[in-house]
């Protein structure tokens, strides 16, 4: 799987490696330092929902020094946590 998240401002900052642009969406989380977006997850792996599933949710929801079992518990993304261990 390819995770991006690099910060960025626009989408030409997000390229994936099928050369397509992927989106530059905006840290609800953002408080000043850095760049106000972060490129959009890309999963070049389809057979692991869990992990995309997962993970956009934790990049809208989640604060990023959490550990993925707080993450998991706030969001009450407990069973998405376990099968995302189970297809790793």
């Amino acid at each position: 799987a390819t995770v991006s998240g690099r910060d960025c401002l626009k989408d030409s900052e997000c390229p994936r490696l099928d050369a397509s642009l992927g989106q530059c969406l905006c840290k609800q989380w953002w408080e000043g330092d850095g760049l106000p977006g972060y490129c959009e997850l890309s999963v070049l792996q389809p057979w692991r929902p869990a992990f995309k599933r997962f993970w956009e949710a934790a990049v809208v929801y989640c604060h990023h020094n959490w550990s993925q079992e707080r993450c998991a518990a706030e969001m009450g993304f407990n069973e998405v946590l376990t099968a995302l261990r189970r297809d790793s």
